[in-house]
Formats: C-alpha cells, structure tokens, sequence
C-alpha cells in the first residue's frame, strides 16, 4: 500500500495524540488520494 505500514496505521488510531512522522502522514495521504480517484473512475456512469 504506497510503502505504508500497517504498524503506521495502526498507531495513528491507537494513539491520535502521539506524534506521527511527516514522511508516514505523506504516504498515508498518497494512498488515500489514489483509492479516491481509483473508486471514483471505478464508479458506474450514468
């Protein structure tokens, strides 16, 4: 998943107040857009 890990995922729910790497939310943010725009052309025209 875009170089994300799971681990990564994990801690950013298990502890929101915990500070979490620029480099993690970078990757966390690229992989979001891109599922978006994958679901987006994915949905049925019409």
């Amino acid at each position: 998943m875009a170089g994300v890990e799971e681990r990564d995922i994990e801690n950013i729910f298990a502890y929101p107040d915990k500070q979490v790497g620029e480099t993690v939310k970078y990757k966390v943010a690229v992989t979001v857009m891109g599922l978006r725009f994958f679901l987006k052309e994915c949905r049925p025209k019409g």
